[in-house]
């Protein structure tokens, strides 16, 4: 800060941004600098050196550290999967290595005291960036051995660009590699397809030989759209059969589902939890992420919002910081609920603010549903596309969750304790 703001301006600059405060007129940063150049008559220098300071107070004191940051390397991608929600939303740009750089700096400052730190490779397909991801990991490790932190990686992957080189280094530095797979040839060559329209299911299949010898244990992420509704647990039952042990299934986000596929969803996912408990008991080693969820949700009654913008941020291709993904690929935001930037840091206060104190404005609606006290409000970035506000949740997302809850309850009665057995250090995402 400029030694032009004296002691005793600075006495003044904190009455004036209190009372502003106080009166609800400061929510970023934006806010605080034209204010200070108007009633401490500062210059615009000092004024936005000023505001920058406010800035980190409040984030000292006021937020959480963040311990989780999604790199977003990429927005290209060698397929053309028609429910992604990358797929037409923005120019398609790559992040460069000064750019990943800055970023993982700004984990370790933002981490505070927090030791355990997670770094998540995103796109896009990250592969298409493996130059880069490469060198945050490399930076990262032997930053954490400077600071006596510790970072864990990981990534979601379409797994066309695996190559030794790749699955040699991740599995050195012990990153988990997650396939974006739906299931069986049939289900995942219907929307995953490359540029030129051919299906990627034998290109996956082609390298998993390879990519066991490196990671023992296999994770698929399996997207179900409504016209595969009726295939979830073949597809489940031909991924084990292929060696597949960690599942993380979900019905795809920005659909207006009908009661009618949500039943069937519903049907195929009993008959997964009974196929699941039939495995358990032979001493198979299976996670699905799905049932699991019943376990924590008794921990989390009454908590609003998810994590983005609490203890995990998304920094896009160009350096743009944002709560997550979902919400930085959403063009309609227009820089709504954008965070910061890496020039600067979490400027953003009052955006930030927002989305941690999301249950100071529960919807009426959710305030008197039955299912308050299990469900977390809904997708940030889904329910703004849907509804243009983050607080009013989508009509349909409400109606997936209602049955995710139902499933979990069935998997209670029907597991037991059974899930809790599972090796889960065996494949932790």
């Amino acid at each position: 800060m400029s030694d032009n703001v004296s002691s005793s301006m600075l006495e003044t600059i904190a009455r004036v941004i209190g009372e502003a405060v106080k009166a609800g007129q400061i929510a970023t940063l934006r806010d605080v600098a034209p204010l200070l150049m108007r009633d401490c008559q500062l210059g615009e220098a000092d004024a936005l050196a000023v505001a920058e300071a406010v800035s980190r107070k409040w984030q000292d004191r006021f937020f959480p550290p963040i311990s989780r940051i999604e790199l977003f390397l990429t927005e290209n991608c060698n397929l053309r999967c028609d429910y992604c929600f990358v797929e037409g939303k923005n120019a398609l740009g790559s992040m460069s290595w000064d750019t990943a750089r800055q970023a993982v700096d700004l984990l370790f400052r933002e981490s505070r005291d927090q030791k355990d730190l997670s770094i998540f490779f995103m796109g896009g397909e990250p592969f298409l960036r493996f130059d880069v991801m490469r060198r945050v990991v490399e930076y990262a490790t032997e930053l954490g051995k400077a600071q006596g932190k510790h970072a864990k990686f990981s990534v979601t992957t379409n797994g066309t660009l695996l190559t030794e080189e790749s699955l040699a280094f991740c599995a050195q530095h012990r990153m988990m590699i997650l396939l974006s797979l739906d299931g069986a040839q049939e289900t995942q060559d219907r929307h995953r397809k490359t540029a030129g329209g051919q299906g990627s299911f034998q290109m996956i299949m082609d390298r998993l030989p390879l990519m066991k010898r490196y990671q023992p244990w296999m994770g698929a992420r399996m997207t179900v759209t409504p016209d595969a509704v009726g295939e979830i647990a073949a597809n489940v039952r031909f991924l084990v059969e292929h060696g597949f042990n960690y599942f993380i299934i979900g019905p795809a986000s920005g659909i207006d589902w009908s009661d009618e596929g949500l039943e069937v969803y519903e049907a195929q996912m009993r008959q997964v939890v009974d196929e699941h408990r039939e495995a358990l008991a032979k001493g198979a080693n299976l996670r699905i992420d799905l049932l699991r969820e019943l376990e924590n949700l008794r921990d989390k009654v009454g908590v609003w919002g998810c994590q983005a913008g609490r203890h995990s941020i998304t920094v896009a291709c160009n350096g743009d910081i944002h709560a997550c993904s979902k919400m930085l690929g959403l063009n309609d935001l227009d820089g709504i609920y954008k965070l910061g930037d890496l020039a600067r840091g979490i400027t953003e206060t009052g955006a930030r603010a927002e989305l941690i104190g999301m249950w100071a404005k529960r919807n009426t609606r959710c305030m008197t549903c039955e299912l308050a006290d299990s469900c977390s409000g809904g997708c940030f970035a889904t329910n703004y596309a849907a509804t243009g506000s983050i607080y009013d949740p989508c009509e349909s997302e409400c109606r997936v969750v209602a049955r995710n809850l139902s499933i979990r309850r069935y998997a209670s009665q029907v597991l037991g304790d059974a899930h809790g057995r599972e090796d889960t250090e065996a494949c932790t995402v």
